[in-house]
């Protein structure tokens, strides 16, 4: 199964993201509220939901490793 996350402060469940996603990926709050929070994070994720708490930023973009 896949992973999402959703990078900005979503209290979870995050119902609507995974109704929409079921069957195909898991999706995890990050409850970010800077983009530095989201440093070491990311590797391992297949999709990202990015709102607006947060930038993606090139630093952010070099730790991805799967999407």
């Amino acid at each position: 199964m896949k992973r999402v996350v959703i990078t900005d402060y979503l209290e979870p469940p995050a119902a609507i993201e995974s109704e929409v996603l079921h069957g195909v990926a898991t999706v995890d709050c990050l409850l970010a509220k800077h983009t530095e929070a989201l440093y070491g994070k990311l590797g391992e994720v297949d999709g990202i939901i990015l709102c607006h708490e947060v930038s993606m930023t090139s630093e952010v973009v070099a730790q991805l490793d799967q999407c």
